[in-house]
């Protein structure tokens, strides 16, 4: 079917869609969807696409030319229509939408009574079992691991593994020096044990003064009953609970108190310069800026700085985990201890931009139960905080237009020195690691547009191979990655290909890749092997010649050498090297497992 046909039955079936409020989803040949979209009226706005335009702008034109079929699902307003849009884009990540890198999920404390003796463990995926506490989710992943430690020293409570708690015979060194009790080897009762980690909880749940207040009460008893000792390390405890506490009031004086003010709130701007834009989110908490991250968002086209903060906004707050209905542990009093304060959504955000459907976030921050109100102050203290934001924003947008001019640059110089015939833009390399014939395993990395994106990182644990033959792993795990792209899957979860496929080894392991491809019938994607630099010897011994990092191409018999230092030489090493970390990872991790 030619395209002008195909868009003309695209254009009869938008003719029937239903006029009310909805989510349209935009499928390519594939039914892979690449395009998520809402609208008040979606008869309108999917006719649209297929109409005939004058001056159509070019990523829509290229995003109809891909589209060959779509799908609609209406909702009851427009409102909900926003919120659907945004948790199916999170979860399908189409690739003509505008998406928020790095998106993670917020960081938690959980205390497991399960164990005897239990210990705070950070985490930002939990299971909701019987015997789990939940204490967040809280705003700064680095502040909350800080806090975290501060409890664990100071209440001594134990933070290595189940396994190393399980088998310990003696004291470790934590006890030695003074920051651990010691429950692994029966230093100190359960009674005991469980009394000081409620301590450090009451911390998380009712706030620092309260907590304060508990211990002193507590640390009067012991002195009156001449429990000297006692009273002594709960003396302690509270004192470096309020050097802590102390350190915070000195941060809110250097932040300037008065330009943050009292009430939580969030501070958003965004800056952009031709294709890139960079978003900067403040939070301030108490009184208190506590942390700063930053967005930067690629390839954008048609979209003006309004219409980019709306979308950030609607995946930033819409869609986050903080909206799940998770029961967890809340701080009753204005008091934290820094680092814990929650990632509860603010009563105030500020934007430095005003966004054209206010209202409707308004409408759909009501319909989830969101008291915030979106606010973009001009003058007084707040528009000193968005001012702040927006030279945040600036700064990170052009160190990343300098990063990824530099980047750009190195792979166009791999493609032309490799004599690739795609543009690397996606990069995937494989290793294999064992030891002897236990524990073989293989590791994938993906680098897209140079950088990593683990969320592609993949790990197998071969299931053919029984002893030590990196050929057959390497062919194994090869095998299982190609045939879950798009030539062989039809499922949800198939994955596009690489431009450019990375064997680390020499030429045995880039024969087994191209015998892979060929089996699979798999063409278009460059395939090299990266073998490591060596060093010779001449016959006496006394000059030393080391080689160039070499990299192995189908159909060559030579290797071509990359140059010490040079661009293309440090972005070849740093995959292969992050594929060999992530394999070694995994193989010592099974290693302790079977051991």
């Amino acid at each position: 079917m030619s395209r002008s046909t195909r868009k003309e039955k695209l254009l009869e079936k938008a003719r029937k869609v239903d006029t009310g409020p909805g989510v349209y989803r935009m499928l390519d040949k594939n039914n892979q969807i690449i395009y998520i979209g809402k609208a008040k009226n979606l008869r309108i706005r999917v006719r649209t696409y297929f109409q005939e335009s004058k001056n159509p702008h070019p990523k829509t034109a290229l995003l109809v030319s891909k589209i060959h079929s779509f799908e609609v699902i209406l909702t009851d307003s427009e409102a909900e229509a926003l919120i659907l849009e945004n948790i199916l884009i999170k979860k399908h990540k189409p690739r003509y939408n505008i998406l928020l890198k790095d998106d993670k999920s917020y960081p938690y404390l959980i205390v497991d009574y399960n164990h005897s003796f239990p210990k705070l463990v950070y985490t930002r995926k939990f299971r909701r079992t019987k015997g789990i506490k939940v204490f967040g989710p809280f705003v700064s992943a680095g502040a909350i691991r800080r806090a975290s430690r501060f409890l664990n020293h100071t209440f001594k409570l134990r933070d290595c593994s189940n396994s190393e708690f399980a088998n310990r015979s003696r004291p470790c060194m934590n006890f030695q020096i003074g920051i651990c009790s010691a429950p692994c080897t029966n230093e100190i009762s359960q009674e005991n044990y469980n009394a000081c980690l409620e301590q450090a909880l009451s911390i998380l749940t009712r706030g620092s003064s309260a907590a304060l207040k508990d211990m002193e009460a507590q640390m009067d008893k012991f002195s009156e009953e001449m429990l000297y000792e006692e009273s002594a390390r709960i003396r302690d405890q509270i004192t470096g609970l309020q050097e802590l506490l102390n350190e915070g009031e000195q941060v809110i004086a250097s932040n300037n108190k008065n330009k943050l003010g009292e009430a939580d709130k969030d501070v958003i701007a965004i800056y952009q310069k031709n294709s890139v834009a960079a978003i900067t989110v403040m939070f301030v908490r108490g009184g208190r800026l506590i942390d700063r991250i930053s967005y930067e968002i690629n390839s954008i086209s048609n979209e003006n700085e309004e219409e980019i903060l709306s979308r950030f906004l609607a995946q930033f707050y819409l869609t986050r985990d903080s909206l799940q209905s998770v029961e967890v542990e809340t701080a009753q009093d204005n008091v934290f201890l820094p680092g814990t304060e929650l990632n509860a959504i603010p009563s105030e955000i500020l934007i430095s931009k005003k966004i054209p459907d206010l209202e409707l976030f308004q409408e759909s921050f009501a319909n989830l139960g969101i008291k915030a109100r979106l606010k973009t102050p001009s003058r007084g203290s707040k528009a000193e905080l968005i001012s702040m934001a927006e030279k945040n924003a600036k700064e990170n947008c052009l160190e990343y237009l300098n990063q990824s001019e530099d980047i750009y640059r190195t792979l166009g110089e791999l493609k032309t020195r490799l004599k690739l015939q795609n543009y690397p833009r996606r990069i995937e390399c494989f290793d294999v690691s064992n030891l002897g014939d236990t524990g073989i395993v293989a590791s994938r990395v993906t680098f897209i547009e140079g950088k990593p994106d683990k969320t592609l990182y993949r790990r197998y644990k071969m299931k053919t191979v029984t002893t030590q033959n990196d050929f057959e792993a390497m062919r194994e795990a090869l095998t299982r990655r190609l045939t879950r792209s798009s030539n062989y899957n039809f499922s949800e979860d198939k994955e596009d290909l690489p431009d450019l496929l990375i064997v680390d080894g020499g030429k045995g392991q880039l024969s087994m890749a191209v015998e892979v491809l060929k089996e699979l019938d798999i063409t278009g994607i460059d395939l090299v092997s990266l073998a490591k630099s060596k060093t010779n010897r001449n016959f006496k011994g006394d000059d030393i010649v080391k080689t160039q990092e070499r990299v192995f191409k189908p159909g060559r018999m030579n290797p071509i050498g990359l140059r010490d230092g040079s661009g293309i030489c440090k972005l070849m090493q740093r995959v292969r090297n992050e594929a060999h970390r992530f394999a070694i990872a995994f193989q010592r991790s099974q290693r302790k497992i079977s051991n």
